[in-house]
């Protein structure tokens, strides 16, 4: 994971994708010790409880370094093929004419969504993870 983020320095306007992938770590991290502690702690039963949210967190963060893995290979090569064509990258009439370099748009755009639109949820799902409520441990069926 540190890897795939460190990996983006080369590319700084991917900075603000970074600079979520890296959110996206910690929380991760967090939701971890958090749950390690709680085992160590000889609670078994509430960190269980949060499998399907440790998942689902741990999904999202590996899923956004496969997508900045491909737009950082992804973005040198549509800036190359915008040069040539003497556009800019971002030019949508061009990227509309040439499938090759809208296929690598897409790629980086990819990611932009992933890290500004799905990666902050992983804030919540933190939050659900590190409650120590019981309800769904003590509820009566």
């Amino acid at each position: 994971i540190n890897e795939g983020i460190a990996a983006l320095d080369a590319l700084p306007e991917l900075a603000a994708e970074k600079s979520g992938l890296e959110k996206g770590r910690d929380r991760l991290g967090q939701a971890a010790m958090h749950l390690m502690q709680q085992g160590m702690g000889g609670e078994q039963d509430l960190p269980i409880s949060h499998a399907c949210d440790v998942l689902s967190l741990f999904g999202d963060v590996i899923i956004s370094i496969f997508l900045a893995e491909q737009a950082r290979i992804a973005l040198p090569k549509l800036q190359a093929m915008a040069a040539s064509a003497g556009r800019q990258h971002t030019d949508v009439e061009w990227l509309a004419s040439d499938s090759e370099a809208a296929f690598y748009a897409r790629k980086v755009d990819n990611l932009r969504f992933f890290t500004h639109q799905v990666l902050p949820r992983t804030a919540g799902t933190l939050k659900v993870i590190t409650d120590t409520d019981r309800t769904v441990l003590n509820a009566v069926f």
